[in-house]
């Protein structure tokens, strides 16, 4: 994966440069112009590929925990109203839960943001006009949009952290695994929420002799249960949910 995002780095700058030799237009300032065009191509997929995570759950009838991008922070309280925060942040996440662990949708809300970013490549092609920069910006927001999606398609962790690809084809693969992670979202919901939590619901037997892709959600859920019984602060409790690149 690595190496997949430094050939799409490259052809990028190299795009770029050609597209400015080719317009007599390279200076530095042009080449200033062309990064804040990247800059602004990247923010705008960043904010659809949440949006896409958040339209995807609520067609799955996810609800809302919260919506994050760059350091703007939409949280949901307690009393199941709004709350806007500031975070230093950079990134971007959109934490939703289902409103029930019976039977579990997750191929919309995992792949949303996947698919915004696919509709923002396609409609930035169909708008290309031979204008200089306009050209560019269009350039630019198919080139993040292809990286978009492929580092959030295919399937690949991150430090240790699944992307949504990885996800949904675990979710696939082990049916047992769609319990885990309906159970998962709800206790890190509640948890995040500072609701009374139970622990006798979220307790139940796992094949121990199953691979770690298997038990990531079941290992989750008792790691977060450890920290309850431990009092720990929601704040110390990791997740690995949500992660955007």
């Amino acid at each position: 994966m690595k190496l997949l995002k430094a050939i799409f780095a490259a052809m990028c700058v190299g795009v770029t440069l050609l597209f400015l030799y080719f317009e007599n237009q390279l200076s530095v300032i042009s080449l200033a112009i062309a990064v804040g065009f990247y800059v602004v191509a990247s923010a705008i997929h960043l904010v659809f590929h949440e949006c896409g995570h958040f339209f995807g759950g609520l067609v799955s009838k996810y609800k809302l925990l919260f919506f994050r991008f760059g350091p703007f922070n939409l949280v949901k309280t307690e009393k199941t109203k709004i709350k806007f925060t500031w975070l230093k942040t950079h990134g971007g996440q959109c934490v939703m839960y289902p409103s029930q662990t019976s039977t579990i949708k997750y191929k919309a809300y995992n792949l949303g943001g996947v698919i915004a970013n696919a509709i923002i490549a396609a409609l930035s092609t169909l708008l290309m006009l031979p204008n200089n920069f306009y050209l560019l910006m269009m350039i630019e927001l198919v080139f993040v949009g292809a990286y978009k999606i492929l580092v959030n398609l295919i399937p690949h962790k991150t430090n240790g952290v699944p992307n949504d690809g990885y996800i949904v084809k675990m979710l696939d693969a082990h049916i047992a695994m769609r319990k885990d992670y309906a159970l998962y979202l709800r206790i890190y919901a509640d948890t995040f929420l500072n609701k009374a939590i139970s622990p006798s619901d979220y307790q139940y037997e796992r094949n121990e002799s199953l691979s770690d892709d298997e038990l990531l959600y079941y290992n989750e859920i008792q790691e977060i249960l450890k920290s309850i019984n431990a009092q720990m602060s929601k704040h110390e409790i990791d997740h690995c949910k949500g992660i955007v690149i």
